[in-house]
């Protein structure tokens, strides 16, 4: 009520605030981890748990530091099982890849490979011997032997073509063609199909369509490269998730000790004990003893 004061939030030494905010400060922990997502996977006790018990009140009260080593303990034990909740979905999440993704990806890569190594080989045999040459091309049935009539037939064919399914178009120097219409992009997409598959965007100008395939053609050995370094990585990432993935974790044995010795503080101070509850007012009944309440016979009038 003094204008002259100002009120503002304190803590005071030697009394319960230090335990108080001790519990908001894991409260807020908890918060801050589930809005930023630190850890894929959390199991989170109540912390209302942590309020104080008879037992800590007694131990407090008659000045016990075995309360302060309990307290620090608490808060040391749940921060490493944090620790390790994450430090095990990690070891879980390498597990996977070095047993089941990172092995089907590098399979994947393999018979990418094989197959880049196939159509680059059957692209060198099939090259024309100048640019002024052009191989013929077979589009729906008919051979073509020009590079602008074959570009013309191959736009006139988009036209049919309305589904993202690939259907068939003809063959060239040796490959497979197909067509189909990509909803998203809202264009066609040519499909040159040999040992693998590449998929090229068709424009619309009729001999800008020849030189994108043939482009296509010539890009194998450089695909392969490609395919080639990314087989390497996968394979240093599959040895560095089969080294780490059986790794313990590093402050396991720190926390055994922790949990033994609060568990021997917990027993000594009888913190886990249950303890009877009564209502206000409410006194345990003179017959009650350690086999649970007896019953009494009620008193009635002759």
């Amino acid at each position: 009520m003094n204008p002259e004061i100002d009120l503002f939030r304190f803590v005071t030494k030697g009394t319960f605030d230090a335990y108080l905010y001790q519990i908001n400060e894991t409260k807020q922990r908890f918060i801050a981890q589930v809005f930023t997502s630190k850890t894929p996977e959390r199991v989170m006790q109540d912390v209302d748990e942590t309020v104080l018990n008879y037992a800590e009140v007694k131990a407090l009260a008659t000045g016990d530091p075995r309360i302060m080593e309990l307290c620090t303990l608490e808060a040391t034990v749940s921060r490493l099982k944090l620790l390790k909740s994450s430090f095990m979905s990690e070891r879980y999440a390498l597990q996977d890849k070095a047993l089941k993704h990172l092995p089907a990806r590098i399979g994947r890569i393999e018979r990418e490979m094989r197959g880049y190594e196939a159509d680059a080989a059957l692209a060198a045999r099939t090259a024309p011997a100048s640019a002024e040459h052009f191989a013929p091309m077979v589009v729906e049935g008919r051979t073509l032997t020009t590079p602008k009539d074959a570009g013309f037939a191959i736009l006139e064919a988009c036209k049919g073509v309305t589904a993202k399914e690939p259907v068939p178009l003809g063959t060239y120097r040796g490959f497979a063609l197909e067509l189909s219409w990509d909803m998203r992009e809202k264009s066609y997409e040519l499909h040159i199909v040999g040992q693998g598959r590449c998929e090229i965007g068709l424009g619309t100008d009729a001999r800008g369509c020849i030189t994108r395939i043939d482009n296509a053609l010539a890009d194998f050995p450089t695909e392969l490269q490609c395919s080639s370094r990314d087989l390497e990585e996968a394979q240093q990432q599959l040895a560095a998730a089969l080294a780490e993935k059986d790794k313990p974790f590093p402050q396991g044995a720190e926390l055994s000790e922790k949990s033994t010795r609060l568990g021997e503080l917990k027993a000594a101070l009888q913190i886990d004990q249950s303890e009877p509850e009564f209502l206000e007012g409410e006194a345990p009944d003179e017959g009650e003893g350690t086999d649970g309440p007896q019953r009494r016979k009620p008193e009635r009038e002759r």
